[in-house]
């Protein structure tokens, strides 16, 4: 079942890799990436401590970052852990939120409908061509920002938008901008 689960998630990982921010690469610099990613994505399901749905991976020119809302200092110091050693030595960055606590069904339909219109203003700005880049959690009216953008303007861009967007209550941007 480990195995199944590790084989959808290298699917699903190779599917997000996006054009923008890797166009002025090589080729091998790109599939060094994804096997990176996916090779951290499956130590974190294969980790009996992380619940690795909840945490996003993206890997850039050899930088790793972790990102998503985790329910415990515990989980997050597993998921970091477990990142650093699929790649000894490579640079991990955390972008992680420790967030306890249940939703109720209301906060969950209150959290997708924040979570739409924030993918959706995020895709129609001129400018963020990379926002499929940009991974986006929320839980509480809680925004969680993380990924690789161009430049510090579209950082500073989606965190403005995600904070203009009704039933939002705080923005964490782990945004990681790259050159």
């Amino acid at each position: 079942m480990k195995s199944l689960k590790t084989l959808l998630w290298t699917v699903l990982l190779a599917m997000g890799v996006s054009a923008p921010l890797l166009a002025e690469r090589t080729a091998g610099e790109n599939i060094d990436d994804a096997t990176l990613a996916t090779r951290t994505k499956a130590a974190l399901i294969d980790s009996d401590q992380v619940t690795a749905r909840h945490i996003n991976v993206e890997v850039h020119t050899g930088v790793i970052l972790l990102g998503g809302f985790v329910e415990s200092q515990a989980e997050h110091a597993a998921a970091m852990a477990a990142a650093r050693k699929v790649a000894p030595g490579a640079d991990v960055r955390d972008a992680m939120i420790v967030l306890t606590g249940s939703r109720s069904i209301g906060e969950s339909v209150d959290d997708a409908a924040i979570q739409s219109k924030l993918k959706g203003k995020l895709v129609s700005i001129e400018g963020l061509a990379a926002a499929h880049r940009i991974n986006t959690e929320v839980k509480q009216g809680k925004v969680l920002l993380s990924g690789f953008v161009g430049h510090d303007s579209q950082k500073a861009q989606a965190e403005s938008i995600a904070k203009g967007i009704e039933g939002v209550h705080t923005v964490y941007n782990r945004l990681v901008v790259v050159h």
